[in-house]
């Protein structure tokens, strides 16, 4: 009996270690869920929107990144416009968003898939996607049809991770924040709480410990049932916030559908003409 229970316990740790291991290896797969377009589809928005500018970025591995600048209607013409950068959720096809655009106040819209996503190619993980970050920041700057002082970063989810991560290291007019999370340590070891998640996570986006020396101000918008990331994560990052917070979170929707809220854009609307009445930069 003794012998028996010996072998059981050794199997039971040699396979605990094992799932340790293979979680280790495959956690860009858990975490990131690519969802790609056809490049003809890429070509038809660039095509049947006359606002809608292809932009191409090359990344320090050799890779292009491809994506879509919507300009604003109401800056069409303009010497230099606002924009917002856009950081995507984990597995969200953020062409969706070219439709939006009346939605920003007037400022142009950067949407540039991760890589991975839409037609581009290569593997996403935190690493790669805060150089291409930086790297597509860098590009706007370079534009003479953008005001670089106004600059605005919006991320969503797994996005949101990025953009506090450019307002750590780049100057901007203001960071929206939607379904934010402090760490995705905290929220993986929330989930799977009998597995030692520090030791395995690369990916740890730990948003709440660049919150130091940001006095950027920030949009926080929250979904009171959000069944991926618990309001408790926002919360935790809104209260170290270093700059001026607005927060607004959202009853009886989720992570999935806190954009079908009722006062959701109209908060985003509101934030960015509060940028430019008080002329923060």
């Amino acid at each position: 009996m003794k012998k028996l229970l010996y072998l059981v316990g050794i199997t039971l740790i040699v396979s605990y270690l094992c799932l340790l291991i293979f979680l280790f290896v495959i956690q860009e797969s858990l975490i990131f869920y690519p969802q790609k377009i056809s490049f003809q589809y890429y070509k038809e928005i660039i095509n049947n929107n006359s606002n809608v500018e292809a932009v191409e970025v090359e990344t320090g591995d050799r890779l292009t990144l491809r994506g879509w600048l919507v300009h604003s209607n109401s800056h069409r013409g303009a010497e230099k416009a606002p924009l917002i950068i856009y950081y995507g959720g984990n597995a969200e096809e953020i062409s969706r968003l070219i439709s939006e655009i009346d939605q920003f106040n007037g400022y142009s819209l950067l949407l540039m898939p991760y890589r991975g996503y839409g037609v581009n190619d290569g593997k996403p993980n935190e690493s790669s996607l805060f150089q291409d970050a930086e790297l597509i920041y860098d590009y706007v700057l370079r534009r003479p049809d953008i005001d670089p002082q106004r600059i605005v970063v919006m991320g969503r989810s797994i996005g949101s991770g990025i953009a506090v991560y450019i307002a750590k290291g780049r100057k901007t007019q203001g960071v929206i924040l939607v379904t934010p999370y402090d760490s995705l340590l905290s929220v993986a070891q929330e989930q799977m709480k009998y597995v030692p998640v520090a030791l395995i996570l690369r990916n740890r986006f730990n948003s709440i410990e660049r919150t130091s020396g940001i006095t950027t101000p920030m949009l926080a918008l929250i979904a009171a049932n959000d069944e991926v990331i618990s309001p408790k994560h926002a919360w935790r990052l809104v209260k170290k916030w270093g700059g001026k917070v607005m927060m607004r979170q959202f009853e009886g929707v989720g992570h999935n559908t806190i954009d079908e809220a009722e006062g959701y854009w109209e908060s985003i609307r509101e934030f960015l003409v509060s940028l430019n009445q008080t002329g923060e930069a």
